[in-house]
């Protein structure tokens, strides 16, 4: 694996724009480093959906496990 960073440019839809603020608010990390570290949790659940799998979370401790559904 490469070391080298690579630049590239996103043309975010407002969804994706307002979903990128509140992940930095939430995490106080810049744009690039959340970026960085959605893509790889991205490629991990699309690669449990091509295996058939499925992906439970859970909200709170309270609440009741449910599968995440992915549009």
């Amino acid at each position: 694996m490469s070391s080298e960073m690579e630049r590239v440019t996103l043309n975010l839809v407002p969804r994706a724009s307002r979903a990128l603020a509140h992940v930095m608010e939430l995490t106080g990390d810049s744009k690039t480093d959340c970026v960085n570290r959605a893509l790889p949790v991205y490629a991990y659940i699309e690669e449990v959906l091509a295996n058939q799998g499925c992906i439970i979370v859970q909200e709170t401790p309270e609440s009741e496990p449910i599968r995440l559904v992915i549009f």
